[in-house]
């Protein structure tokens, strides 16, 4: 029969030695009498926070490793912002190459970083404001703008030559000769070959967005005078519709000289018919007219089925010597062109002839005129050119009579002309603007 025991005691083999588990643990208790002293100190801190609302319970291990997500996406944002902001202070110190370091390292960790930064220049001048602040301000930051807007172009408007001191000055220090050092009538004349004999307006454009003073060099009225004598005349006049004589360039209907002014027509050919007679084919048949325009009142026209990729290139100049080419002069009319053209025919000197039609000269000279219309399209001025009259005087030498004939303007023969801005026409500089002699249109 078993042996029953009472609570707390432990039996042994021998059933002779029975030791209380009380007393072990208070002796291993005593034994280490630091670890007592450290759980009842935890217990306490625990329900000291339990009872102030303090205690927050562990986080599982997803939640953790999100916002370790967070914080390093969150550490490279701000990474990224700092080496923009640097390279946007290395560009306006002028040091574009460290510049350019900087911002692709910032594109590099965050691609939109652009978009992110709301300030440029040293975290001080913030770029957007809520729409909150807007209302509470009002419209009196917009209005300010305004008229600061307003006051610099009339302080620009009131700036002359006269009274420029420097035309420019050095963003840093260098060691060569900056251009700040030329005087500002060399400035001009510089600006005169910008210009040059081709008209380049554009160009002028473009070098006025430099600074203040380069600004007021390309206004200076001179140069806009020599432009529209140069187009207009020795007889052109500033008119009372135009303030200055830029707007009078921009304003009056001219032709265009920095390209071509190109024209697509096309026409359906029948075919030969095949040796079943079922079948017979259609052709369509596409071909270009172009004309190129020089201040000088000199113009070109051809005909050709050449595409404008092989045709262009070779009317740069007024020497061009295509193959049915015609040349000749316009002069302009409020918006109508008025042009006459002589076809001249460039043979091969090569080539030999038949010694009895060397000397053989055509019995008929033909001339063309010419008149069209300048309009514009879209935002682009002077754009366009559409056909009022096209007629061909032929001149028979034998018995000195003239006959004209008149072509009949088809939209589809005859379509208009759209302008096409040539790049390499203006590339290189002949010339310095210089403004005619003679009279070249009334």
């Amino acid at each position: 029969m078993a042996n029953i025991l009472p609570t707390g005691c432990i039996e042994m083999a021998s059933n002779e030695l029975i030791v209380p588990v009380t007393d072990v643990i208070e002796e291993e208790d005593n034994e280490n009498p630091s670890l007592e002293v450290e759980l009842a100190t935890f217990r306490r801190k625990w329900k000291d926070e339990i009872a102030d609302g303090s205690y927050t319970p562990p986080l599982g291990g997803k939640q953790n490793i999100k916002n370790k997500e967070e914080e390093e996406q969150h550490r490279i944002e701000q990474e990224a912002k700092y080496l923009y902001l640097q390279g946007a202070n290395a560009e306006k110190n002028g040091d574009l190459y460290k510049a350019i370091w900087y911002y692709r390292q910032a594109i590099q960790l965050v691609p939109d970083i652009e978009c992110k930064i709301d300030d440029y220049v040293g975290n001080t001048v913030k770029l957007k404001t809520s729409s909150a602040q807007r209302e509470a301000r009002g419209s009196n930051d917009y209005e300010e703008e305004d008229d600061d807007i307003e006051d610099i172009v009339q302080g620009l408007h009131s700036l002359t030559i006269s009274k420029l001191e420097t035309h420019c000055q050095p963003n840093f220090t260098q060691t060569s000769t900056h251009i700040s050092a030329l005087p500002v009538e060399i400035l001009v004349y510089i600006i005169q070959w910008v210009v040059s004999n081709q008209l380049d307006m554009r160009s002028l454009e473009q070098m006025a967005m430099v600074c203040r003073g380069f600004y007021v060099c390309a206004r200076d009225p001179e140069i806009w005078k020599m432009s529209c004598i140069s187009m207009w005349g020795v007889n052109c006049q500033l008119t009372k519709g135009y303030g200055s004589w830029r707007e009078m360039f921009i304003g009056r209907p001219h032709l265009k000289t920095n390209g071509v002014y190109i024209s697509k027509a096309s026409y359906i050919r029948h075919g030969e018919q095949s040796l079943d007679t079922f079948y017979r084919p259609w052709h369509t048949v596409e071909y270009y007219r172009y004309i190129r325009a020089f201040p000088d009142g000199e113009l070109q026209m051809i005909t050709s089925p050449d595409s404008p990729y092989s045709v262009i290139p070779k009317l740069k100049t007024k020497s061009s010597k295509l193959a049915g080419i015609m040349q000749g002069h316009y002069r302009m009319h409020g918006d109508k062109v008025f042009a006459v053209f002589q076809k001249f025919d460039y043979t091969d000197k090569s080539v030999r002839r038949y010694r009895r039609n060397k000397n053989q000269v055509s019995e008929t000279e033909l001339t063309f005129h010419v008149e069209l219309t300048v309009q514009d399209i879209g935002q682009r001025a002077q754009g366009k050119l559409t056909w009022d009259q096209y007629t061909c005087h032929t001149h028979y030498r034998s018995t000195g009579l003239t006959s004209t004939s008149d072509f009949e303007l088809d939209m589809n023969k005859y379509p208009p002309f759209y302008f096409s801005r040539v790049k390499s026409y203006t590339a290189t500089s002949d010339g310095p603007l210089v403004a005619p002699t003679s009279v070249k249109s009334a």
